[in-house]
């Protein structure tokens, strides 16, 4: 306490001690705060002043995180709870200080290269991440996918087919994200001559007809002929029905 004045529990540290600490997290334990204070606290940490942030940042030691990170291990926050952090954190974007600290923190990995094992582990983690639509519908919706120039010229060309633009993660099929709907049963493609050099559109062809829809691929440098894909796009819409 300032001065080496005594609290009203006695204390006469600058900081509590373990024991004094853990006597008051089990004198709170189960305590329910009221509204207003739930609401003063709130305001506070929405809105801290200067003086406060700085000594927020201060108290938020590697050792502090690490203590933080071991006791968060393992425990996953309620669906309520990660709504309303999605909720609170929509819109906002982070200050320029924010960042550029966020960067420094970060420091320690840049150069880093993770194992062939590691990277195979983060691939099948991500992939079966994709697999579930509700994460990969509300993933694809908070990136705020907006069609790109090509996809926005395809558009323009195959809107009066009945195709509109669902990249944005209106629909997703087998952890994929399509371009391009009917609203039935028929879907279009667009690869990128540099994004999907090398791949095979065969593939995902396949992957899509395994989930009931009929697909076709249109690549980037076909846009120069709209009437013959077009025409190609009718042709494959008349094919099977819808």
């Amino acid at each position: 306490m300032p001065g080496n004045q005594p609290c009203k529990d006695g204390c006469v540290c600058q900081k509590h001690s373990i024991e004094w600490r853990e006597a008051v997290r089990k004198r709170n334990t189960g305590r329910q705060l009221s509204a207003i204070t739930r609401e003063r606290i709130g305001n506070a940490l929405r809105n801290p002043t200067e003086e406060t942030r700085q000594k927020m940042r201060a108290g938020r030691t590697v050792e502090v995180r690490k203590r933080v990170s071991q006791c968060l291990k393992g425990r996953r926050p309620s669906i309520e709870t990660r709504e309303r952090l999605s909720k609170a954190k929509k819109g906002r974007r982070l200050s320029v200080e924010t960042r550029k600290r966020i960067g420094e923190n970060n420091v320690g990995m840049r150069g880093q290269y993770h194992s062939f094992e590691t990277r195979q582990k983060m691939r099948e983690a991500a992939r079966a991440l994709w697999q579930n639509p509700d994460w990969a519908r509300k993933t694809s919706l908070a990136r705020g996918c907006r069609p790109n120039r090509a996809e926005l010229r395809l558009g323009a060309i195959i809107g009066s087919l009945g195709f509109g633009y669902v990249g944005d993660g209106q629909l997703i099929i087998g952890g994929k994200c399509p371009d391009f709907w009917n609203g039935y049963h028929k879907l279009v493609e667009l690869y990128g001559d540099y994004w999907h050099r090398g791949d095979d559109p065969q593939e995902r062809v396949t992957w899509l007809r395994r989930y009931g829809y009929d697909c076709v691929v249109v690549w980037e440098h076909e846009l120069a002929d709209p009437e013959e894909i077009k025409r190609r796009v009718q042709v494959f819409c008349e094919q099977g029905g819808r």
